[in-house]
This record gives structure tokens, sequence and C-alpha cells, in this order.
């Protein structure tokens, strides 16, 4: 069921409806911390950048999360194809005797 959680992000109130109170204040916090962040870095920026950098540096980590878990699923595959053929060759070999 929906409930209504309110999250402050950026210096302003939301009202929003989830599933998961918990998550969404989590959620909303990284969001903040993340705009804070930028805040500091950036002379007087706007709401409307501010907001647009925030987007931004979100969806890259989570591009590079993405990447990062296609490679490491590429590197299991093969590590696990190559104990595969050890393990059939040491079988034949095996067998062979």
């Amino acid at each position: 069921m929906l409930k209504s959680v309110k999250v402050n992000i950026g210096g302003q109130e939301f009202n929003l409806r989830a599933d998961d109170e918990e998550k969404v204040r989590h959620l909303a916090e990284q969001v903040d911390v993340k705009m804070q962040h930028l805040r500091h870095k950036i002379q007087n920026p706007s709401t409307a950048a501010l907001t647009v950098l925030t987007a931004l540096n979100i969806a890259e980590e989570g591009h590079d999360r993405m990447q990062q878990q296609q490679a490491d699923i590429s590197f299991v595959t093969r590590e696990l194809e190559r104990m595969s053929d050890f393990l059939e060759s040491s079988y034949n070999a095996d067998s062979s005797a």
C-alpha cells in the first residue's frame, strides 16, 4: 500500500507516495547529499542547474556501475569457461589412461 512520505531535497520539501518509506527516505537523502556537495563546488548555482547536474552525476554513477557489472560478468564467464575446459581436459586425460 502506498504511503505518503515527506522528504527534504535541496532545501525543498516534497510529499511522495511509496510502498517502501525507508527506501524513499534513503534515496532522497542520497540525492540531497549529492546536491549539497555540488552546491559547494559551484558558485551560486541556480536551482535548475543544480538539479540537472545532480541528475547527471547520479546517471553517470549508474552507468559506471552497469559497465563494471558487465565487465565483472565477462570476467567470471571467461574464468568459468577456462575452468570448465581444464576440468574437461583433466577428465579426458584420466579416462584415456
